[in-house]
């Protein structure tokens, strides 16, 4: 026995060295000398290694063969096969270089299998064999809507028994992809940093400076669990063997201090979010960034480039100008980025929550704004340019040449700007041999503000000369003893730090400080001076490679001497590193992850659950389950020798080195509501430390629903016939040699066509003018038209037109004796002929009393009917259609050409007289004209829904509530809702056991290609704590500025010349400037020029063919929006009498809708 499970899990990606070479850093040294010699440059290149890990969203699929048999099963051959919901085949791949692919696929693990499952794999006789595969989706697999796309994965099996080759089809299993994430990293790195200046004798404290980033999620989909782990900086190229050193001393995210300070741990970020991060960091010399660059590099094993949500573009650096907070109103008061975008000359803003446009790549401009300033002392005027609602950074000589320490900036309107935003800088001179300083402002201000041009602001200065200062620091367990804090190491509290005695006025200061929980102290309110600091001894370890920290010292023992400590400076990053004593630990990374198949649960039905446990170095690992409460655990299966489950929640197992222990069970729930599945991994032995800690807990959210007592589904179905008919005249009457003469356009007749199409139970309407019936055309309702007979004469060229169009986006035509207007213009008939396409042969002598056969077809049913009048005979290439009636005397009666139904009679009259064929009749044809359900519905077009509702077990009273979302609208509800408005309708109702009841509606989507959707939500009205079911369609959109895109290049593709591709531009030039009527007829010329080859030679079902006519559809529609809105006319849509708009057109403009074509 085979069978074929696709699991979907959340898989902890870690991209080994996903930022591998993430910062090459080139640091450029101006060294300045005396009058005689001459500047010194050195260059330093550093680089900084760091790694992304994130969750997202893979499946395992599950094959197992079940041999039963005494024969092995051989040469075994497994090829996955992957498809859309429709069961069009998707590209797929284990080749991570092949980005054109939809899903990338491994082979991630078997048992009881030999070999490899290209052909040579055998499962022994009675043995169950089990292979697993690892499937990735692409980034852009799960589409752009919360429900995302349904996929279907199953098999291709050929194996041998015996001396017999068999092959089998797996059935494919649904699996939901979800929107993906795309992730943009942003980096960002100060020019000028500062340490010790070479060129003067006294030592100057290192200043932190920050190495940011900004983490920006600008996919549809939610990112969970991010984070990014920094090494230290590495210098790679020094050639002059200058002695400087760099170093991360902690780390950020938002405003809150990371722990451990080198990884930043983003947690979840939702579409269209982003978090900051940030690194302080320190140089021991003063100097300049003159480059920075950024490269990624993702795991092949994982899908490499083609599952990649990082892309190699997606990764830029700029440089820093200053950590600024916008305090606009609703911002979230978290410091943003004020750099030169990719390290050019022009500055931009980089917000958490502001400006996140993929369009700018979610960099805002900033105004340079000119700035002037008066008074004296330490109160200045500062007077910039105004930029009403612009952000603007202005950055000036400081007056004061680096004497004060600090500004405040007050404007004309009496806000305070942010203390970030108004600062003091100083960079070295193009000689390197001096400083020069400057005062720096930055501000968004609205128009209310500045007159005359100008914005001014009042700014008071202080020199802080004497202000205190603090040293800070940490103590951490250095379980790898290299002195460095790395992720997972952790902190020590409560031990002793001392402050050291100094020489002078610091004397009376020595004090000490227990670490917190944290393992952080500080010492606070610390005049300048010279001071050390000290950590304690503790039992069992000894003391590592203690760091010193920004501003300075030397390592002796336990303490840290000779430490700088200058006015105002907070100086951070003062390390202490304890390590056991003696040191014989294995240091690893085990970790855990959680997999269910199943999104939604009932209580009482169990479900699949599977726990993975890793470690590289293959220690013996604890794995700790904490059920949900109640929750009964059933079939534990262990898929490793030597590792055992008690059955309740603690599960030992030795994972392979380069594999993992398999948990599997089935978890039933037994509460409703919300509750969570813990799994925890320790390692067993006390030598045994792990430093990864982020990996080793999955809390896994699971939700139980009480069982429904209904069914809800919700489908996109294809179009429901709806029917325009034309029933026009050019003038005269007909000749019915078998009935009296009558008026083809009396109210007789128009009476009884409306009674025909209201037996037939299709929406229909009756266009008794060219005009009418072409406006009507354009509104984009229909989808079936029949031009009755004798109407083809009162038709224009440019209907005719826009006819032909309408049989190329797969709408159909139903024409009965084109030439039965005796007063016919002969011009307008053949012209509507020449576009089905038929040539006209003649009439055809008729006695009173003739009948035509009607053969079985898929549009007619068989039978007999007896017509009237004259009879007219149509030829047609064999290609493009065929013969589905004959006359009496044998010539041609019905043809289908394309997609045209040509009638050689009065269809109308000959059904008046056959009610009996007529119920036969109708549901044929109307199935099968009826349009195919599309990939992706024309923007403004209407897409036909079904909302199905079925009662299980007993009657149950629902309320149904449709909803549209994106833009969309309802329209035509059936059965009639109880409550309707433009995005929503609902109904109450009652279901009896067992029974079923659809409902149907119109959805209109938005204009453009975001796509729309409706939701369905249905409750139990009798139990209003009852969970309800909901639905959700995605409704694909594809829009006219698309559509017209895909035509130009199928139009160069197919080698038209360039005049024609003129003509096309020169029209959609037309509908950009609003003249809708003049693009249409361009449009329909340029559609004349090159249809022959889809009308003549049957091509009606080419992609350029069809896109043609829904770009004509596109425009129609747009053009009868206009008419709507600007002449009031009624229609099947839109209710009558709307105003006239200012902005519309004068009656009978360029853009009206009607008028010639």
């Amino acid at each position: 026995m085979m069978e074929n499970r696709n699991v979907p899990r959340t898989v902890l990606c870690s991209l080994r060295a996903l930022l591998a070479r993430l910062a090459l850093l080139g640091m450029l040294f101006l060294l300045a000398g005396t009058a005689q010699a001459q500047s010194v440059c050195a260059e330093v290149k550093i680089e900084i290694r760091q790694t992304v890990t994130l969750e997202r969203q893979a499946f395992d699929a599950t094959l197992k063969i079940r041999n039963g048999l005494s024969l092995p099963v051989e040469a075994i051959k497994v090829e996955l096969r992957f498809t859309d919901a429709n069961g069009v085949s998707i590209p797929a791949t284990n080749n991570p270089g092949d980005t054109a692919a939809r899903f990338f696929f491994r082979e991630d693990g078997m048992v009881d299998i030999v070999g490899t499952l290209d052909g040579t794999a055998t499962v022994a006789a009675q043995k169950t064999g089990e292979a697993h595969w690892l499937i990735i989706p692409s980034a852009n697999a799960g589409g752009v809507t919360p429900d995302g796309v349904a996929y279907r994965v199953g098999a291709k099996i050929t194996y041998r028994l015996g001396e017999e080759t068999k092959t089998v089809d797996v059935t494919p299993d649904t699996i939901t992809v979800r929107p993906q994430p795309k992730i943009r990293l942003d980096y960002f790195l100060p020019g000028p940093v500062y340490g010790d200046d070479p060129f003067t004798p006294a030592v100057e404290p290192m200043l932190p400076f920050t190495l940011g980033v900004r983490v920006w999620n600008y996919g549809y989909g939610r990112v969970a669990k991010l984070g990014i782990e920094s090494g230290q900086p590495k210098i790679v190229e020094n050639r002059q063997g200058l002695l400087v050193d760099f170093r991360i001393l902690d780390g950020f995210v938002d405003a809150a201090p990371a722990q451990p300070s080198l990884a930043l741990d983003f947690a979840a970020i939702e579409a269209a979010a982003a978090r900051m991060g940030r690194w302080n960091m320190t140089a021991s010399l003063s100097g300049r960034f003159d480059e920075f660059k950024a490269t990624i590099r993702h795991a092949d094993e994982l899908g490499g480039e083609l599952t990649a949500l990082i892309r190699s573009d997606d990764i830029a650096t700029h440089k820093l100008i200053r950590d600024v907070r916008v305090d606009l109103p609703g911002r979230d008061g978290v410091r943003d980025y004020l750099a030169y975008q990719n390290f050019g000359d022009v500055p931009k803003l980089f917000e958490s929550d502001g400006g996140l446009a993929p369009a700018n790549l979610g960099a805002t401009p900033v105004v340079v704004a000119v700035a002037s300033l008066s008074g004296g002392g330490n109160t200045r005027e500062l007077s910039i340019d105004a930029a009403p609602d612009n952000f603007v950074y202005s950055r000036i000589a400081d007056p004061f040449d680096g004497a004060m320490t600090t500004v405040r900036a007050v404007r004309e309107d009496g806000r305070r700007l942010a203390a970030e935003n108004a600062w003091f800088s100083r960079e070295r001179n193009a000689g390197g041999d001096q400083w020069l300083y400057y005062l720096n402002l930055f501000d968004h201000h609205g128009a209310a503000v500045g007159s005359q041009g100008r914005v001014r602001y009042t700014l008071t200065t202080d020199a802080i000369a004497e202000a205190p200062g603090s040293l800070s620091g940490q103590v951490f367990e250095d379980l790898d003893a290299d002195g460095l804090r790395d992720a997972g190491e952790p902190a020590m509290s409560e031990v002793e730090v001392t402050l050291g005695e100094a020489a002078g006025p610091t004397a009376a200061l020595a004090r000490t400080r227990r670490t917190d929980s944290l393992g952080r102290f500080v010492f606070d309110a610390l005049p300048p001076g010279d001071y050390s600091l000290t950590v304690a001894a503790l039992a069992g370890y000894s003391d590592g490679q203690h760091r010193a920290g920004s501003a300075g010292g030397e390592v002796d023992g336990a303490t840290i001497r000779s430490i700088h400590l200058a006015a105002a400076q907070e100086a951070v990053g003062y390390s202490f590193a304890k390590s056991l004593t003696p040191d014989d630990k294995i240091v690893t990374d085990q970790s855990v992850e959680v997999v269910i198949a199943e999104t939604e649960h009932v209580v009482g039905r169990p479900f699949d659950v599977i726990v993975y446990a890793y470690d590289p170095k293959a220690t013996r690992a604890r794995v700790e389950l904490l059920l949900p409460t109640g929750a009964e655990l059933s079939e534990p299966v262990v898929a490793q020798d030597g590792s055992t489950f008690d059955g309740y929640g603690t599960w030992l197992t030795t994972p392979p080195a380069n594999g993992r222990s398999v948990l599997r069970f089935k978890l039933m729930l037994r509460g409703s509501g919300a509750t969570t599945l813990t799994a925890t991994i320790t390692p067993v032995s006390s030598n045994v430390v792990d430093l990864q800690l982020h990996n080793n807990r999955v809390d896994y959210p699971l939700s139980a629903t009480a069982a429904a007592p209904f069914e809800l589904e919700l489908a996109a179905l294809p179009a429901a016939p709806r029917v325009l008919v034309l029933l026009a005249c050019a003038g005269g009457t007909s000749s019915q040699s078998a009935l009296p003469a009558k008026n083809l356009c009396g109210t007789e007749r128009l009476q009884g066509f409306a009674a025909l199409l209201a037996e037939a139970g299709v929406e229909h309407k009756i266009a008794q003018s060219d005009g009418e019936f072409r406006t009507e055309l354009r509104s984009g309702h229909w989808n079936t038209y029949w031009i009755a007979s004798g109407a083809a004469a009162a038709m224009s060229a440019a209907t005719n037109l826009e006819l032909a169009q309408a049989l190329l986006r797969e709408e159909w035509l139903i024409a009965d004796q084109p030439r039965g207007n005796p007063a016919s213009a002969a011009g307008a008939v053949q012209q509507l002929e020449q576009y089905i396409p038929v040539t006209f042969i003649g009439g055809l002598p008729l006695a009173p009393g003739g009948s035509v056969t009607v053969a079985e077809s898929s549009y007619l049913p068989a039978g007999t009917l007896q017509v009237y009048g004259e009879r007219h005979g149509y030829a047609i290439e064999a290609p493009l259609g065929g013969p589905l009636g004959t006359f009496d005397n044998g010539a041609t009666a019905i043809t289908q050409v394309n997609r045209t139904l040509l009638f050689g009679f009065d269809l109308y009259a000959a059904l008046q007289g056959n009610p009996a064929y007529r119920q036969a009749l109708w549901p044929k044809l109307f199935a099968a004209t009826r349009p195919p359900l599309p990939t992706a519905f024309p923007a403004d077009v209407l897409a036909d829904v079904q909302i199905r509702l079925k009662a299980l077990t007993a009657a149950v009273p629902l309320t149904l509530r449709a909803e549209t979302q994106q833009d969309a609208h309802l329209q035509s509800p059936q059965p009639l809702p109880g409550e309707q408005g433009d995005g929503f309708a609902s109904w109450s109702l009652t279901v009896p056991a067992g029974a079923e009841r659809t409902f149907r509606l119109g959805l209109r989507p938005g204009l453009v290609d975001a796509g729309s959707a409706l939701q369905a939500t249905a409750r139990n009205s009798s139990e209003p704590a009852a969970v309800p079911k909901s639905a959700t369609l995605a409704v694909p959109v594809v829009s006219l500025d698309t559509l017209a895109q895909r035509v130009r290049q199928g139009l160069a593709l197919g080698g038209q010349p360039q005049s024609l591709l003129a003509d096309f531009d020169r029209a959609m030039q037309h509908r950009v400037t609003g003249l809708l009527d003049s693009a249409i007829a361009k449009l329909l010329a340029v559609s004349d020029a090159v249809d022959t080859d889809w009308r003549d030679n049957g091509n009606f079902a080419t992609p350029l063919a069809k896109d043609f006519g829904l770009l004509i559809q596109a425009l129609q529609r747009e053009s009868y929006r206009l008419m709507l809105e600007c002449e009031g006319v009624p229609t099947s849509d839109a209710p009558a009498g709307k105003a006239r708009k200012t902005s519309c057109p004068p009656p009978g403009g360029a853009s009206a809708a009607r008028g010639g074509g």
